[in-house]
Formats: C-alpha cells, structure tokens, sequence
C-alpha cells in the first residue's frame, strides 16, 4: 500500500510540474501576442504591432488619396491654362 501511495504521490508531483510549465508556456504567449500590461507603448505584442501597422496603412492610403486629389487639380489648372491660351490666340 505505501508502494502504492509513493507512486501516486510521485504521478501526481510530476502532473503538477507538467501543468506548471504549459501554464509558464501559454502565459508566455498571451505576453507576445498581447504585450505587457501597463507598458503597451514599449511593448505592445503581436497584436498591438497589427494595430499599427494598419493605422499606418490607412494613413499612407489616405495620404496617397489626397496626393492624388492635389495632382488632378493641377493638371485640371494646367489643362485649363493651356486652353486659354490657345483659344485666344487663334480667336476661336
């Protein structure tokens, strides 16, 4: 019977340390994808890193956006010069 009780005591040892070390794992986990609490902005984690990455995205698109909007509006000033300047020295 002590056999026994030695042996489960030991299982049950080893169990727990099998438990101790995932629980160490997924806390590792929760840490690269979430960052450390209360230090977002030096560590924000994989899913922090996301975020900016698609803010920053947006931001380049909407940027592009208005570079393209800056762009028609001189070529529309250009075009329109350009017609001017024909039309009156040819009196059309």
């Amino acid at each position: 019977m002590r056999d026994e009780v030695h042996g489960y005591h030991v299982e049950v040892k080893e169990a727990v340390a099998r438990f101790d070390a995932t629980r160490q794992a997924v806390d590792a986990i929760v840490l690269d994808l979430h960052g450390i609490p209360g230090r977002q902005d030096e560590f924000p984690g994989a899913i922090g890193d996301i975020a900016d990455l698609k803010r920053s995205r947006k931001f380049t698109r909407y940027a592009l956006r208005g570079a393209w909007a800056v762009l028609t509006i001189i070529l529309g000033a250009l075009a329109t010069a350009f017609v001017r300047r024909c039309c009156s020295s040819c009196n059309c």
